[in-house]
């Protein structure tokens, strides 16, 4: 799950079924949900959470990004790919992105993304303030 500076809750579903039945969710105030975008597939990267309030994911096959109106949009997509080891999805000062994949380093540049958001937890220590390697 993903918190931002306004300590809205949102993230990707994930359920123990295929075919999956998952979508994007806001979790609201008083507890209600708020149903975005369906999800295919199953594995799914820690997300990370840019200053606009979009949401960036790799998920069955795809580089994913759901906007603060649960707009999805796929960025990238690698046909017939189910890996499933998956790293933290990281959001550089640029809107570069870059995660893992078994053993595979992917990068993204000039995707439209904006840098991490400042919030609480915008990716659960995956960002560039949680990476030991960086300073």
């Amino acid at each position: 799950m993903l918190v931002d500076q306004h300590g809205v809750i949102r993230g990707p579903e994930s359920e123990n079924v295929t075919p999956s039945r998952s979508r994007f969710r806001i979790l609201n105030p008083d507890g209600s949900m708020r149903g975005g975008p369906a999800l295919p597939g199953y594995h799914t990267s820690y997300p990370a959470l840019d200053a606009h309030g979009t949401a960036v994911f790799w998920r069955d096959g795809s580089l994913r990004s759901v906007d603060v109106d649960l707009h999805q949009r796929d960025l990238f997509h690698i046909p017939d790919d189910d890996r499933a080891v998956l790293s933290r999805v990281l959001l550089l000062d640029d809107g570069t992105i870059a995660f893992a994949i078994d053993n595979d380093l992917l990068v993204f540049r000039d995707v439209g993304l904006a840098p991490l958001a400042a919030g609480p937890w915008p990716c659960a220590d995956g960002g560039i303030r949680g990476n030991p390697v960086i300073s």
